[in-house]
């Protein structure tokens, strides 16, 4: 399998910290020098030096060097050494990179031979060359250096290129790509050292995204990477301070309250877990209501949409509080071991889940206030198998929505995506990578073997989800759902394809009470936009008006009488 220099490198400095750079014509020449200081997960973890210097002709070098600590490996830091030139006109030269890890190097090396650059990496046991195709005009991004994203800015800024796409070549990983640069507007930056006025930016780079603050002179004083929690902030700044922010205030008609419940049956020999749950409501007295039970998608995530690993917001729990406005009442629940929990997140396969899943249905219904002869589930992808295979054993459910079940067993999904994102890393031709892919590893153990658990990469992997995952049978679990069925395609869908859900909308048009609405243009999160993956941190994000509005209709329709 192909190596990369950026494996080498912890994944929470390198793997979302993304430099982007190439350089349009300033008018004038300018000079940024300064020092990141680097926290992920709210630790310290390393610093960054850096030296951007721009010549009137667009001529361009920048310089970084930096060193980082990993708690999590046997490593005591990891040093890293770039430079980038670009020629007079904005004209990409060369790239060096050094990375030495236990002082041993790594070196990568890129040039334009006038058609396409040609990387060439040494990893002190291997070397390895690739070409990649672009103009010589793209930007370099490389991952983990987070000085150039001012040099990203800088040329959006400059040539007049905001919100337009940008042709990236990221020489670590050898592949390709697109990003763009959109102009939020006047913000404050959080800095150690206070609040200071500053222009906002969000960088969307494909598969991930950055929040980028800059002053007035251009240079960015703070960046962050939602997807990982990485932060970087200039040291020592001094600029136009700000009082902090007010906390935004909105009105809201829906109280909230608390309540548990203990789950389902899980693995054998595990104690039934508390599962803490939000329930949502009208605000006022209301005689008994329609209710709603959400279940979420695959992943940790708290009774309000949060994914545990990278504090992202799913919006699922904006969607629970929507549905509650209309005048539902409103349960979701925080997986196994996520959000007060108890439990274990990675034994929780399908059985798992629709036994809690059971369980949350009854203690809805015992909610006070509820109608039990009108109660509806909500399944958000992973969650919306489960709802169908509740909704074929719970005759009391009165309508089920499913947003972007999967339409395929799981394990079939997880490859299809592992195969996706290979390719989007420029690894489509090489059969080793999906040979050795952690999750065709998982699924290849499970089919062959009949062991509970195994260690892929030093975790250890509960080998029955994948089991279950592979039996997992979508158009007969619909084709038994007792109750009318709405199923939710998105065309800008990143885990649910777009186009792989026609086997079971043909297989629901087979059955009554069954409907299709595809959104154009939304995400996997009914989120208006590019329908990349890096929109998933966008701060901005927000769900789209016309989606919700046509759910809760069909909410009332169905199961709101």
């Amino acid at each position: 399998m192909g190596e990369n220099l950026t494996s080498t490198v912890p994944r929470a400095a390198l793997a979302a910290v993304t430099l982007l750079f190439l350089v349009p014509a300033f008018a004038s020449a300018a000079s940024f020098a300064g020092v990141y200081e680097i926290r992920s997960g709210g630790k310290v973890i390393g610093a960054e030096k850096f030296e951007i210097d721009m010549d009137e002709d667009g001529a361009y070098v920048v310089k970084s060097s930096g060193t980082v600590k990993d708690e999590s490996v046997d490593q005591s830091a990891v040093n890293d050494y770039t430079e980038l030139a670009v020629k007079a006109g904005g004209v990409f030269r060369d790239y060096q990179r050094e990375v030495y890890v236990d002082r041993l190097p790594r070196k990568l090396a890129m040039v334009y031979d006038g058609f396409r650059f040609l990387v060439k990496l040494n990893t002190g046991e291997a070397s390895l060359e690739r070409k990649i195709e672009g103009p010589a005009s793209a930007a370099v991004v490389d991952a983990g250096v987070f000085s150039h994203f001012g040099a990203l800015v800088h040329r959006a800024v400059m040539q007049k290129i905001l919100g337009k796409s940008i042709p990236v070549v990221v020489p670590s990983e050898m592949v390709e790509t697109t990003a763009y640069v959109d102009d939020r507007g006047d913000d404050t930056a959080a800095l150690a050292g206070g609040n200071f006025a500053a222009r906002r930016y969000f960088i969307d780079l494909d598969t991930y995204g950055v929040s980028a603050w800059a002053d007035g002179s251009g240079r960015l004083i703070r960046i962050e990477i939602p997807a990982t929690g990485a932060v970087a902030e200039l040291q020592g700044y001094k600029g136009t301070t700000r009082e902090a922010p007010a906390p935004r205030r909105v009105p809201s008609t829906v109280e909230t309250g608390e309540a548990s419940f203990q789950g389902g049956e899980g693995i054998a020999g595990t104690p039934r877990p508390m599962l803490k749950a939000l329930v949502r409501r009208p605000r006022g007295d209301h005689p008994d209501l329609p209710a709603v039970l959400f279940l979420s998608d695959t992943g940790g995530q708290d009774a309000r949409g949060v994914d545990f690993v990278t504090g992202l917001d799913t919006l699922t729990g904006a969607l629970c509080d929507k549905i509650a406005e209309s005048g539902f009442v409103v349960m979701s629940y925080a997986d196994r071991g996520v959000g007060g929990s108890q439990g274990d997140l990675a034994q929780s396969a399908l059985s798992v889940l629709e036994a809690d899943a059971s369980r949350a249905l009854d203690n809805l219904l015992a909610q006070p206030g509820v109608d039990a002869a009108r109660v509806a589930l909500v399944g958000h992808g992973e969650g919306g198998n489960v709802a169908l295979r509740l909704a074929a054993k719970r005759p009391e459910i009165a309508a089920v929505i499913v947003l972007a079940p999967s339409p395929v067993s799981l394990t079939e999904l997880a490859l299809e995506q592992a195969r996706r994102r290979l390719a989007a890393m420029g690894q489509r031709d090489d059969p080793d990578a999906m040979t050795d892919h952690p999750v065709a590893i998982a699924i290849r153990r499970a089919r062959e073997g009949d062991e509970e658990f195994t260690v892929i990469g030093g975790r250890p992997v509960y080998l029955d989800l994948y089991r279950q995952w592979d039996k997992l049978n979508p158009a007969a679990d619909l084709a038994a759902a007792k109750a009318p069925v709405l199923h939710v395609t998105m065309e800008k869908d990143q885990q649910i394809f777009d186009g792989m859900a026609a086997p079971l909308v043909k297989a629901g048009e087979k059955k009554g009470g069954y409907a299709h609405k595809r959104f154009d243009g939304l995400d996997h999160f009914l989120v208006r936009g590019r329908g990349r993956i890096a929109g998933y941190s966008d701060p901005d994000r927000a769900l789209d008006d016309d989606a919700v509005g046509f759910l809760v209709r069909w909410l009332r329709e169905n199961a709101g009488a």
